[in-house]
Protein backbone atom coordinates (compact mmCIF):
# COMPACT_ATOMS: atom_id res chain seq x y z
CA UNK A 1 0.00 0.00 0.00
CA UNK A 2 1.26 3.51 -0.87
CA UNK A 3 1.82 5.87 2.34
CA UNK A 4 -1.20 8.43 3.16
CA UNK A 5 -1.09 11.56 4.83
CA UNK A 6 -3.31 11.87 8.20
CA UNK A 7 -7.17 12.05 8.22
CA UNK A 8 -7.87 11.92 11.55
CA UNK A 9 -11.10 14.13 10.55
CA UNK A 10 -12.55 12.36 8.42
CA UNK A 11 -12.16 9.29 10.71
CA UNK A 12 -13.96 11.02 13.51
CA UNK A 13 -16.66 11.86 11.07
CA UNK A 14 -17.17 8.43 10.45
CA UNK A 15 -17.05 6.98 13.85
CA UNK A 16 -19.82 9.42 15.09
CA UNK A 17 -21.92 8.19 12.39
CA UNK A 18 -21.09 4.81 12.57
CA UNK A 19 -21.95 4.92 16.75
CA UNK A 20 -24.42 7.32 16.38
CA UNK A 21 -26.42 5.46 13.90
CA UNK A 22 -25.98 2.01 15.69
CA UNK A 23 -26.43 3.19 19.03
CA UNK A 24 -29.73 5.41 18.12
CA UNK A 25 -31.17 2.25 16.19
CA UNK A 26 -30.48 0.44 19.45
CA UNK A 27 -32.29 2.66 21.18
CA UNK A 28 -35.18 2.34 19.32
CA UNK A 29 -35.26 -1.04 19.58
CA UNK A 30 -36.21 -0.97 22.90
CA UNK A 31 -38.66 1.08 22.55
CA UNK A 32 -40.07 -1.24 20.27
CA UNK A 33 -39.66 -4.14 22.22
CA UNK A 34 -41.01 -2.53 25.80
CA UNK A 35 -43.58 -0.26 24.03
CA UNK A 36 -42.10 2.73 25.85
CA UNK A 37 -39.68 5.83 25.24
CA UNK A 38 -36.73 4.95 27.39
CA UNK A 39 -35.06 8.24 26.66
CA UNK A 40 -36.38 11.62 26.73
CA UNK A 41 -35.04 14.97 24.11
CA UNK A 42 -32.46 15.84 26.66
CA UNK A 43 -31.07 12.50 27.32
CA UNK A 44 -30.32 12.20 23.84
CA UNK A 45 -28.87 15.34 23.36
CA UNK A 46 -26.51 14.64 26.73
CA UNK A 47 -25.53 11.27 24.68
CA UNK A 48 -24.62 12.65 21.42
CA UNK A 49 -22.71 15.42 23.57
CA UNK A 50 -21.00 12.43 25.54
CA UNK A 51 -19.90 10.76 22.11
CA UNK A 52 -18.83 13.86 20.21
CA UNK A 53 -16.58 14.59 23.56
CA UNK A 54 -15.39 10.81 23.51
CA UNK A 55 -14.84 10.57 19.63
CA UNK A 56 -12.55 14.00 19.67
CA UNK A 57 -10.31 12.55 22.98
CA UNK A 58 -9.68 9.04 21.64
CA UNK A 59 -8.25 10.79 17.91
CA UNK A 60 -6.84 13.26 19.75
CA UNK A 61 -4.91 10.83 22.47
CA UNK A 62 -6.29 7.39 22.58
CA UNK A 63 -5.97 5.95 19.80
CA UNK A 64 -1.87 6.56 19.71
CA UNK A 65 -2.33 3.57 22.74
CA UNK A 66 -4.69 1.31 21.43
CA UNK A 67 -3.70 -1.44 19.43
CA UNK A 68 -7.44 -1.69 17.37
CA UNK A 69 -8.89 0.62 14.49
CA UNK A 70 -11.95 2.03 15.06
CA UNK A 71 -14.58 1.89 11.98
CA UNK A 72 -13.66 5.43 10.81
CA UNK A 73 -9.75 4.69 10.88
CA UNK A 74 -10.27 1.82 8.86
CA UNK A 75 -12.58 3.26 6.13
CA UNK A 76 -9.90 6.38 6.19
CA UNK A 77 -6.91 4.46 5.65
CA UNK A 78 -5.51 3.37 8.99
CA UNK A 79 -3.71 0.29 9.39
CA UNK A 80 -1.97 -1.70 11.97
CA UNK A 81 1.97 -1.86 11.35
CA UNK A 82 3.47 -4.28 13.91
CA UNK A 83 1.36 -2.67 16.48
CA UNK A 84 1.86 0.83 15.49
CA UNK A 85 -0.85 2.69 13.47
CA UNK A 86 0.42 4.13 9.98
CA UNK A 87 -1.89 5.82 7.53
CA UNK A 88 -2.14 3.75 4.21
CA UNK A 89 -3.90 4.37 0.77
CA UNK A 90 -4.67 0.84 -0.49
CA UNK A 91 -5.43 3.10 -4.20
CA UNK A 92 -3.20 4.45 -6.37
CA UNK A 93 -4.70 7.39 -6.69
CA UNK A 94 -5.96 10.21 -4.80
CA UNK A 95 -9.34 9.31 -2.61
CA UNK A 96 -11.01 12.46 -2.35
CA UNK A 97 -13.45 11.83 -4.61
CA UNK A 98 -14.06 8.60 -3.03
CA UNK A 99 -14.00 10.42 0.50
CA UNK A 100 -16.70 12.70 -1.01
CA UNK A 101 -19.19 10.10 -2.13
CA UNK A 102 -18.84 7.89 1.12
CA UNK A 103 -20.36 11.38 2.73
CA UNK A 104 -22.96 11.68 0.40
CA UNK A 105 -23.63 8.26 0.63
CA UNK A 106 -23.82 8.36 4.72
CA UNK A 107 -26.56 11.25 4.22
CA UNK A 108 -29.94 10.06 3.57
CA UNK A 109 -29.13 7.42 6.73
CA UNK A 110 -28.09 10.14 9.35
CA UNK A 111 -32.22 10.82 9.91
CA UNK A 112 -33.35 7.08 9.94
CA UNK A 113 -33.79 7.15 13.85
CA UNK A 114 -34.65 10.75 14.50
CA UNK A 115 -38.28 10.40 15.38
CA UNK A 116 -38.03 6.41 15.83
CA UNK A 117 -36.23 7.56 19.12
CA UNK A 118 -38.51 9.79 20.82
CA UNK A 119 -41.44 7.28 19.71
CA UNK A 120 -42.59 3.86 19.45
CA UNK A 121 -41.49 2.48 16.22
CA UNK A 122 -42.82 -0.72 14.64
CA UNK A 123 -40.67 -3.59 15.42
CA UNK A 124 -40.56 -4.26 11.31
CA UNK A 125 -39.40 -0.58 10.63
CA UNK A 126 -36.14 -1.04 13.09
CA UNK A 127 -35.24 -4.13 11.72
CA UNK A 128 -35.54 -3.10 8.17
CA UNK A 129 -33.52 0.22 8.95
CA UNK A 130 -30.87 -1.56 10.53
CA UNK A 131 -30.06 -3.95 8.01
CA UNK A 132 -30.23 -1.14 5.43
CA UNK A 133 -27.64 0.71 7.43
CA UNK A 134 -25.52 -2.24 8.40
CA UNK A 135 -25.50 -3.14 4.71
CA UNK A 136 -23.92 0.71 3.37
CA UNK A 137 -21.69 0.69 6.31
CA UNK A 138 -20.32 -2.90 5.01
CA UNK A 139 -20.02 -1.66 1.82
CA UNK A 140 -18.16 1.37 3.12
CA UNK A 141 -15.96 -1.06 5.00
CA UNK A 142 -14.81 -3.09 2.54
CA UNK A 143 -14.13 0.15 -0.16
CA UNK A 144 -12.08 1.92 2.78
CA UNK A 145 -9.86 -1.75 2.44
CA UNK A 146 -9.27 -1.72 -0.77
CA UNK A 147 -12.15 -3.41 -2.25
CA UNK A 148 -13.64 -0.98 -4.54
CA UNK A 149 -16.52 -3.67 -5.93
CA UNK A 150 -17.74 -3.14 -2.12
CA UNK A 151 -19.23 0.04 -3.28
CA UNK A 152 -22.09 -2.15 -5.26
CA UNK A 153 -22.46 -3.54 -1.34
CA UNK A 154 -23.79 -0.54 -0.17
CA UNK A 155 -25.55 0.69 -3.75
CA UNK A 156 -28.37 -2.13 -2.92
CA UNK A 157 -30.49 -0.26 -0.52
CA UNK A 158 -30.33 3.26 -2.85
CA UNK A 159 -31.39 1.12 -5.66
CA UNK A 160 -34.03 0.19 -3.98
CA UNK A 161 -34.65 3.37 -2.76
CA UNK A 162 -34.81 4.99 -5.73
CA UNK A 163 -37.19 2.41 -7.22
CA UNK A 164 -39.78 3.35 -4.23
CA UNK A 165 -39.43 6.98 -4.45
CA UNK A 166 -39.86 7.07 -7.62
CA UNK A 167 -43.44 5.31 -6.84
CA UNK A 168 -44.06 7.36 -4.03
CA UNK A 169 -43.13 10.52 -5.83
CA UNK A 170 -45.86 9.92 -8.22
CA UNK A 171 -48.40 8.88 -6.40
CA UNK A 172 -48.11 12.15 -4.05
CA UNK A 173 -46.42 14.48 -5.81
CA UNK A 174 -44.15 15.25 -3.06
CA UNK A 175 -41.10 17.40 -3.01
CA UNK A 176 -39.20 15.48 -0.40
CA UNK A 177 -39.35 12.31 -2.50
CA UNK A 178 -38.24 14.11 -5.58
CA UNK A 179 -35.30 15.23 -3.74
CA UNK A 180 -34.50 11.75 -2.32
CA UNK A 181 -34.85 10.84 -5.29
CA UNK A 182 -32.18 12.86 -7.09
CA UNK A 183 -30.03 12.41 -3.97
CA UNK A 184 -29.95 8.47 -4.81
CA UNK A 185 -29.28 9.00 -8.38
CA UNK A 186 -26.45 11.24 -7.27
CA UNK A 187 -25.34 8.48 -4.72
CA UNK A 188 -25.55 5.92 -7.58
CA UNK A 189 -23.81 7.58 -10.55
CA UNK A 190 -21.10 8.75 -7.55
CA UNK A 191 -20.53 5.06 -6.41
CA UNK A 192 -20.79 3.72 -10.01
CA UNK A 193 -18.15 6.50 -11.81
CA UNK A 194 -15.99 5.79 -7.99
CA UNK A 195 -15.96 2.18 -8.83
CA UNK A 196 -14.57 2.78 -12.84
CA UNK A 197 -11.90 5.06 -11.60
CA UNK A 198 -10.23 3.39 -8.99
CA UNK A 199 -10.89 -0.43 -9.62
CA UNK A 200 -7.48 -2.18 -10.64
CA UNK A 201 -5.88 0.80 -8.39
CA UNK A 202 -4.75 -1.02 -5.46
CA UNK A 203 -1.64 1.00 -4.18
CA UNK A 204 0.10 -2.70 -3.81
Amino acid sequence: MNSSRPHPVFAAFLDYYFVSLIGMGLIALMNSIINDVIFSPMGVVILATVLILCIILYHAWFNKKTQFLSYGEIVAGKILVEKKKEWKNPYKKNRLFLFTVVIISLLPIGNTWNTAIFLVPGLAFVITSFIKILVILLGIYLVGRGRIKGVFVSLAPYLAGIFFTNIAYAVSGKTEYLILFVLFTVIITGSLVSFFYYRNQKGE
